[in-house]
């Protein structure tokens, strides 16, 4: 696998879901994370683009001189594809040139990978997005919300919020990204 080089990252998604009822829901961790980004970054406040139908900023990190495009679609998860596939044809980019931020269920809660060329394992936003693009030629930073609790079920664990305790491990989680990804 290459190595990960923020320079050569033009765009980042941050998956989830859009509306008051879905903040803060676990399905949202890659959103969470972006608006992380969009405030640590000092990027300007997200602006609805109707033609990605996504919530965009535009701008460029400290002393990277590449500048980044953080997207939030504002599809549902299912769709994500759509919005990430439109933007990437319209700024004449690649799929490598992609960052997508989103949660995993099957990551312990504290735990983050990033990874690439990876199936979707179930994740229906990212395999919207192999879908639409066709192929899986992407860097992917999973963000643990894991492990599902017996004997609830994926759909219904997923959309629920996070509790007071899981908000301070996922600060971690963000920060340890942040420090891991997001400074070099």
């Amino acid at each position: 696998m290459s190595e990960f080089i923020l320079d050569d990252i033009r765009i980042i998604v941050g998956l989830g879901n859009p509306g008051d009822e879905y903040k803060n829901t676990r399905h949202n961790a890659g959103a969470l994370l972006l608006d992380c980004l969009q405030k640590q970054w000092i990027f300007p406040e997200f602006k609805h683009d109707k033609y990605s139908n996504a919530m965009i900023s535009r701008g460029t990190y400290h002393l990277h001189p590449t500048p980044h495009l953080l997207v939030f679609p504002h599809t549902f998860m299912n769709e994500s594809g759509t919005s990430v596939a439109y933007l990437i044809e319209k700024e004449q980019l690649q799929p490598e040139q992609l960052l997508v931020l989103h949660d995993d269920k099957d990551i312990n809660l504290g735990e983050i990978r990033l990874q690439k060329e990876i199936s979707s394992a179930g994740h229906k936003g990212v395999q919207s997005i192999i879908d639409c693009l066709g192929t899986s030629n992407f860097w992917r930073l999973r963000i643990g919300i894991g492990p599902v609790p017996a004997p609830q079920t994926t759909d219904i664990f997923v959309l629920e919020k996070f509790s007071n305790n899981e908000i301070v491990e996922l600060d971690k989680i963000f920060l340890d990204a942040k420090h891991k990804f997001f400074t070099n």
